[in-house]
């Protein structure tokens, strides 16, 4: 939108309410306004296009019964061998999620979880994110008038470093990429609001370009740095980012048995006292 326009976030989540009051009740979710400002966010506020898009993720999630998907733990061996972690904040309060792509065996995931698993349980973790940052969000902003900044994406990082060119440039992952980047366009708006990736390689920028081409326009920042530029991402992390809440790999100080503490992939009350030790 452009920056003169004055956008009435109550008026449109009334009228957003209204078109969708055939199927509000089906959804929880339908009912928060919130959930619902991420749609017209993402949408530039054109409520019939938000409509439209509600109408066909509230059918994708009866399809995968997500309501039950994203309440299910993940298998434990899942989350060795997939290390993504959702457990700290950037200064200004929003969640960070982080991924040691290097210690992936890629080949080795795809023969015992097959494409399909992979993709049903990246499902699970977007809407496991999700109901966090709609909780972050209620933390933050309930009580207060809301605008079209009260709804926040969680920042992505990934480490690039030893992955294998052979293994990012399979036809496995070139279509898992895409059709995880798609759903993630398609079913959860303002998921996230930057990926940052360190370390790339050459065959790693083309992987990302993939991902970028999706969903750069989706409200999606994408800065992507080199294994010659460390001081560069050292820098921009550090400015994010509280030096003591990043892993060693991406420039920090966080004490590696910090790991030995997750229980899952994304779990609030890990968040929640980061915030409160940041006074946010």
């Amino acid at each position: 939108m452009g920056k003169d326009v004055e956008v009435n976030v109550p008026t449109a989540l009334a009228e957003l309410k209204e078109a969708i009051k055939d199927i509000i009740h089906e959804d929880a979710l339908f009912e928060d306004d919130f959930y619902l400002l991420r749609w017209l966010k993402a949408t530039k506020f054109n409520v019939k296009k938000a409509e439209k898009k509600l109408r066909k993720t509230g059918k994708w999630r009866k399809e995968i019964d997500m309501a039950t998907l994203s309440k299910e733990t993940f298998p434990d061996k899942l989350m060795d061998d997939v290390p993504i972690f959702v457990d700290t904040v950037t200064k200004d309060g929003a969640a960070v999620a982080s991924l040691q792509a290097g210690l992936m065996d890629i080949p080795r995931l795809f023969k015992e979880w097959g494409r399909e698993k992979l993709v049903r349980h990246l499902m699970q973790a977007f809407g496991q994110a999700e109901s966090v940052l709609l909780f972050l969000d209620h933390r933050k902003y309930d009580g207060q008038p809301l605008t079209e900044n009260s709804v926040n994406g969680a920042v992505f990082l990934i480490d690039a470093d030893k992955l294998s060119a052979k293994d990012m440039s399979s036809l496995d992952v070139i279509q898992t990429v895409t059709e995880v980047c798609k759903k993630l366009k398609k079913y959860f708006p303002l998921l996230a609001c930057k990926l940052i990736a360190v370390n790339c390689t050459p065959v790693v920028d083309v992987v990302l370009k993939i991902a970028r081409t999706i969903l750069e326009k989706a409200n999606l920042k994408f800065e992507i740095y080199g294994k010659e530029e460390k001081s560069k991402w050292h820098e921009a992390l550090q400015a994010q980012i509280p030096v003591h809440l990043l892993r060693e790999n991406f420039g920090g100080t966080r004490p590696k048995s910090d790991d030995d503490k997750r229980v899952n992939y994304i779990d609030k009350d890990q968040i929640i006292p980061l915030l409160e030790e940041l006074k946010l």
